[in-house]
């Protein structure tokens, strides 16, 4: 027990203090002023609430012990489990505020925008939702801020999504989206009650280790591949030509190699029934490979690939994904159906005016087409007016899978192992990034 823990809870009193005042003043906001206000103003209440007693179980658990005893860790003392909480709860108000400040008082372009990605954002996330992969009352949430990102909150059904602010001026950068809802999926789709995240890592072979550390990136890039199609093949190996050269070819441990990652789209374009999408985008794949003379590609392990071949995940995750979402309804983002074939073993020197025109018909076309039967309002109807109730249900179902007593038998204090509070302090990939969010 810590005796003194004086200094912590004067910190969360000012910042619970600060979500009481927020929460009165955007109820306080005309309906007309503030733009998707349900939504904005229930998740606000629904992360006080949560907060409160996420805090509560650290402060008191480490503390004077009223209604939680936490094990002791060595490797997380109570100051960091209480620094992380308060951390995370400030950068998921940071989030808040400004996708409200930016809807409230942005520029009529942010506004337009910003509605624009909130309908594709719906679009993008409506086949999880169609085959009930995630709670069919999730909604969304999209924001400006430097690059794209998907921010992971576990006290409401809510896609946080940051866009970049370049997409008020050029509309392929909206492109991202479906990568970041499929970080979403992963992270809070169920399969048969069970964590898809958990299902799809329990069927996928540990080695070799860097495929494995990429199984995330390569869902949400399937996910996302499936949803735009051969337009965001073609983003995505733009997106990787920004990187240096030294960062071209290494491996980060979490997301595919810059080089390599291209690849991913190539096969999930082959199952989708576009062969010669995929063979002329891997053909100017090559030809990009050729002119940045790449050097060897480097991994943290010692095991370098040289191509996605030993990596058995993309295959597998492309099949689990596509039977997934087989049936659910699929507005793409790009012509579904193939081109005529291309002349693979042709000239390097290949016209690029059919990827112009991808990215052409997207912006035009695709964009108004997939947003027109979209009304603002519906996004708010599945938004829970109720708060949380406290973690206390969802504590008894960590302890019942896990050897800790439930209670201690002496008094009515909950008992929790360090393997259960480390768990219930990272709230299901809650505190592993901050404002900026998983990309």
């Amino acid at each position: 027990m810590i005796k003194d823990l004086t200094v912590w809870n004067k910190r969360w009193t000012s910042l619970k203090t600060t979500l009481e005042n927020l929460i009165v003043y955007y109820q306080s906001l005309p309906d007309a002023d503030f733009p998707r206000k349900l939504t904005l103003y229930h998740l606000v209440e629904r992360l006080q609430a949560f907060a409160e007693t996420q805090f509560t179980i650290f402060y008191d658990g480490f503390g004077e012990h009223r209604h939680f005893i936490l094990n002791p860790s060595d490797e997380y003392p109570p100051e960091y489990a209480l620094k992380v909480t308060l951390e995370q709860i400030t950068y998921d108000l940071e989030v808040i505020q400004r996708a409200a400040a930016q809807r409230i008082s942005g520029t009529d372009d942010m506004k337009r925008v910003l509605e624009t990605a909130d309908k594709l954002t719906w679009k993008a996330l409506w086949p999880a939702k169609d085959t009930n992969l995630v709670n069919p009352g999730t909604t969304v949430i999209t924001y400006f801020q430097k690059s794209p990102s998907i921010r992971l909150i576990p006290y409401a059904p809510v896609a946080l999504v940051g866009i970049p602010l370049s997409t008020t001026a050029i509309g392929r950068d909206y492109l991202a989206i479906p990568h970041e809802v499929g970080h979403y999926v992963f992270r809070h789709g169920k399969s048969d009650m069970v964590s898809l995240s958990t299902a799809l890592l329990n069927k996928l072979p540990k080695e070799p280790a860097w495929c494995y550390q990429w199984a995330e990136e390569i869902f949400s890039d399937i996910y996302g591949c499936l949803i735009g199609g051969p337009v965001i093949a073609l983003d995505f190996q733009d997106l990787q030509l920004e990187n240096s050269r030294q960062d071209f070819t290494k491996d980060d441990g979490e997301h595919p190699i810059p080089a390599l990652r291209p690849d991913i789209y190539h096969k999930a374009l082959q199952k989708m029934g576009l062969p010669n999408w995929s063979a002329k985008l891997e053909k100017r794949w090559q030809r990009k490979l050729a002119k940045r003379r790449i050097p060897p590609i480097s991994t943290p392990s010692d095991s370098a690939p040289t191509d996605l071949e030993p990596c058995s995940a993309v295959e597998m995750v492309i099949d689990e994904v596509t039977a997934r979402l087989s049936g659910a309804q699929i507005d793409h983002w790009s012509d579904s159906a193939d081109i005529a074939s291309p002349n693979v073993a042709g000239p390097q020197q290949e016209d690029d005016a059919d990827f112009e025109e991808l990215y052409r018909d997207f912006e035009e076309n695709r964009i108004p087409n997939l947003v027109t039967d979209v009304n603002v309002d519906e996004l708010d109807e599945g938004m829970p007016s109720s708060v949380p109730r406290p973690w206390t249900d969802l504590i008894r179902a960590k302890l019942r899978d896990s050897e800790s007593p439930l209670e201690d038998p002496k008094s009515p204090r909950y008992v929790l192992s360090t393997e259960v509070w480390v768990s219930i302090l990272n709230a299901d990939g809650w505190t592993i990034r901050g404002p900026q969010g998983r990309n």
